[in-house]
Order: C-alpha cells, then structure tokens, then sequence
C-alpha cells in the first residue's frame, strides 16, 4: 500500500515516476477504484457508485438485452409466418423448425418463450396491435369520423389482415380443434370488439349514431370484417380488395351512424 497520494507528474514517495502500479494511471483501474483508493490516502470523498457525467454499465447492458430479445422475438414472429405462408401445417410445427427458419439456437427459444402457445400469442397481440393503430380516427376519436375516415380505418385494417392472411388463416383454422389456438384467437378479437364498443359508444355519446346501433352492432360489425378478410381477401387483386373495404365501409356506416350525420 503507498503511504502518500502520488502527485500529478506521476511520482510519489513509495514508487518512481516509470512504475504502472501507481493508482494514478487510471488506464489500469477502474475510475470507481481511484476514488476509493485516494480516499483512504488524502481522505477526499469516495466516488459514488454513479459518478455523475458517466453513463451507467448497467443502463447500457440491459438497453443491449432489451434490444437482443426484441431481436429474437421477431425473428420467431416472421419466421412463424414464413413457413406457414409456405404450407407448414400449423399444430405440427415444431420449436425446432422454428429456431431453425430465425436462426438461433433451440435454447434460445426457451429464453423467451416456454413454448409455441406463447409465439402463437405474442404474433396476434402485435396483429392486434396493427389492427387498432390501422383503425386510426375511428377508434382515437370516433365522434369525429366521417365517411371518408371509416373507409381509411377499413382499409388499412384490411391490409393488416392481408399481411397476416396466412397466420391468421391457421390461427382461424386450427381453432376449431384446438382450445390453445381458440382461447387466444377470442382474446384477440374481444379486444378488437371492446375497442369498436368504445367507439360506438362515444358516436352514441354526440347523438350521431344511428337510433338501432346496439353495442350488439359493434360486435357483429368486427366479426363480419375479420369473417370477410378471411374468406374474401386471398388471391384478390389491389381492385378488389378496394371493393371489398368500400362495401364493409357501406354496410359499417350505415349500421352505426344516422343518416346525416358524420
């Protein structure tokens, strides 16, 4: 232990001015260390654990880790809908494929998930997610929708259901026999129908809603629009698709707004 604080030119009392062991050479230990070190010699302040100026080790790992696992995470979601988009059967895909098509490790599938019902319900809570930032006007500010925003909203959801149309196909699909599959696919679209009742809601709230619109409608009108996606959309030229958004535009405004009105 030296007996004396070495001075700025790199000297000190107990080693000459060439040895690297002096604790002033601050390219061998730790900033946190020097102050430690100094205090007990010139009995200056120890340096916080946080010096201030000084970005946190800490902070900057777990920023590195959340962005690994969002990395991981979606490449398991595409490539979850890659190989169903290329005819795998959904209940018999494996974790295995799965690590293989994303390129990682089968454990590291494990680190985020426990096993495929939960990629299943990851996937559709960021397709719900889409669908509810699609619906853009008519879900944030409902009573202030007009024709031509309902059809926007419409729209941009059916180009969200296109974009998922093979995932949502097996989720719909698989279902029907399987109570994983089934519980997380009504979860998905209780959220949406809460989100279209809300919506309806506010319209009742402005006296602009139609005198027959029910929250039954709202209900009806979000499962006719994932229903028509799923049976109508697939194979469809960009012209069709706009057809099929302007006649659930149609059917969804008349359904819910009073004639006049919006």
């Amino acid at each position: 232990m030296v007996s004396s604080v070495c001075s700025p030119g790199g000297a000190c009392g107990s080693h000459p001015a060439s040895d690297e062991s002096c604790w002033h050479r601050m390219d061998t230990m730790s900033i946190h260390s020097v102050y430690t070190l100094a205090a007990g010699h010139a009995r200056i302040p120890a340096a916080p654990t946080g010096v201030p100026g000084m970005p946190s080790i800490t902070r900057r790992a777990r920023a590195r880790s959340s962005e690994t696992q969002a990395g991981v995470v979606e490449a398991l979601v595409g490539a979850m809908e890659r190989l169903i988009a290329g005819g795998q059967s959904f209940t018999a895909l494996s974790v295995e494929q799965l690590a293989r098509e994303a390129g990682i490790a089968r454990s590291t599938f494990y680190l985020h998930f426990s096993d495929k019902g939960q990629l299943v319900h990851r996937l559709l809570q960021e397709i719900t997610r889409e669908m509810s930032t699609a619906a853009g006007t008519w879900f944030a500010q409902p009573e202030l929708t007009r024709r031509e925003d309902l059809h926007t909203a419409i729209r941009s959801i059916v180009e969200v259901y296109e974009r998922h149309h093979a995932v949502m196909t097996a989720v719909v699909e698989t279902a029907a026999y399987d109570p994983e599959v089934a519980q997380l696919f009504h979860q998905m679209m209780d959220s949406l129908v809460m989100e279209s009742r809300r919506s309806l809601r506010r319209i009742q709230q402005n006296g602009k809603a139609h005198p027959d619109a029910t929250p039954e409608v709202a209900d009806v009108l979000t499962w006719m629009l994932e229903c028509a996606c799923h049976q109508l959309l697939k194979g469809r030229k960009p012209a069709q698709r706009e057809r099929l958004a302007e006649t659930l535009t149609h059917i969804a405004w008349t359904a819910m707004f009073a004639p006049g009105k919006g």
